[in-house]
């Protein structure tokens, strides 16, 4: 099957939010309400530092005006963030249960074709690893783009107000963490995708042993199928510790890039004051700002490896949806409103989709109403394809 897109993946699940837009709004809203005051302690901190510095000596009372200052606005910021957090987790939901609710009902559509080539460990993983790994991916894939993104450029905008000279230089080190969050990105998306696949074999093998248990008793296969069984296991273990292993060295790769921005931002900051370029309440304030900056900058390169494994695993939930139903009924197909006689089957050839040799061939089977009919025969020999073809 062709891998389908992620820019057509994106307008697909753009449609079926598209019903919820008006606690999207709702969210939004509350997300810029969330920046701006997160932003704010950075901005007015200059005022603070400045006055301090080359002001009277304040009284007590601003101190104390200043404190309550800060717990009115953590107190907004804090109900704003009630208002994202909820409205995000109510619109995540909603979109689960409806793509969950659509797999089912064109899963259970389809023909007995497709259950007899599929494995049921890998259907069953769609609605398990692949939707809470969808879910995830939609946690972060709203917060993202409206919340981390534009705290990023607030903060951006801050520190170049304050101190342009000192903002150039840390916009030299942003493209090289841009640089490093996409490698990140790309590698986790091959990782998570063998992952994935992995899972769906492995539950496919337990289902398998499960439902033959009797057969695996029967002929002594309890040590063959543990070796299946830790094959699997191992194979899933190492997909696993791949992604593992990126999200490890990832964080503190973004961090050390920080920390050397941090750095220059200092010594270069100290200059600029010893020569009057800027006041220490700029500097302050600019360096909260970048200090605050580097929470955004590590969530994006979270939010980067969770679209990945999102698109992988909502990509495997559409490629499920996108199969259509080999049988089609006629629109003139007759209606059997009861059964009164004989079933009269006359099979001359029946064909499996990936088979070239034909599953039941010359075939005939008369059975009268209230007659029992056993079908016997050796495994392969076309007993089940009988059985379900009679309904159809």
């Amino acid at each position: 099957m062709k891998e389908e897109k992620s820019s057509h993946i994106a307008r697909r699940l753009f449609g079926l939010i598209a019903p919820l837009k008006g606690w999207v709004i709702f969210s939004i809203v509350c997300m810029a309400g969330y920046n701006i005051f997160t932003a704010a302690p950075a901005y007015y901190a200059k005022d603070i530092v400045d006055t301090i510095a080359y002001g009277d000596n304040p009284e007590l009372k601003q101190y104390f005006l200043v404190g309550i200052g800060l717990m009115i606005v953590f107190a907004i910021k804090g109900l704003f963030f009630f208002g994202h957090n909820y409205s995000v987790g109510h619109l995540v939901q909603s979109l689960i249960v409806k793509l969950r609710q659509q797999l089912f009902d064109h899963l259970v559509n389809l023909s007995l074709t497709f259950f007899t080539r599929s494995k049921t460990g890998d259907l069953i993983s769609r609605f398990t690893n692949d939707l809470h790994v969808f879910q995830n991916m939609l946690q972060v894939g709203v917060t993202g783009p409206f919340r981390d993104i534009p705290q990023f450029f607030l903060l951006l905008s801050i520190m170049f107000y304050r101190s342009w000279q000192l903002a150039f230089v840390t916009m030299i080190l942003i493209p090289v963490a841009v640089f490093f969050i996409q490698i990140f990105g790309q590698r986790n998306k091959i990782a998570v995708s063998k992952r994935q696949i992995s899972f769906g074999g492995l539950s496919s093998l337990l289902v398998e042993t499960i439902s033959g248990v009797r057969v695996v008793k029967a002929f002594g296969m309890e040590k063959y199928e543990s070796k299946r069984f830790k094959a699997a296991n191992d194979d899933l273990y190492k997909n696993h510790m791949r992604s593992v292993m990126i999200d490890s060295y990832s964080y503190p790769i973004i961090e050390i890039i920080g920390a050397a921005a941090g750095a220059t931002i200092v010594a270069y900051g100290g200059y600029l004051i010893i020569n009057d370029q800027i006041t220490p309440g700029d500097f302050t304030s600019f360096v909260i700002s970048f200090f605050m900056l580097n929470e955004p900058v590590k969530k994006l390169n979270g939010f980067n490896l969770k679209l990945q494994e999102g698109f992988a695993a909502v990509r495997r939930i559409f490629d499920i949806l996108d199969i259509e139903d080999e049988i089609v009924t006629s629109p003139n197909a007759k209606k059997i409103t009861g059964f009164n006689q004989e079933i009269n089957l006359n099979i001359k050839a029946f064909h499996y989709p990936d088979k070239d040799e034909p599953a039941v061939r010359d075939f005939q089977l008369k059975v009268q109403k209230g007659e029992a009919v056993a079908l016997v025969g050796s495994s392969g020999s076309g007993k089940t394809t009988i059985a379900n073809l009679i309904p159809r």
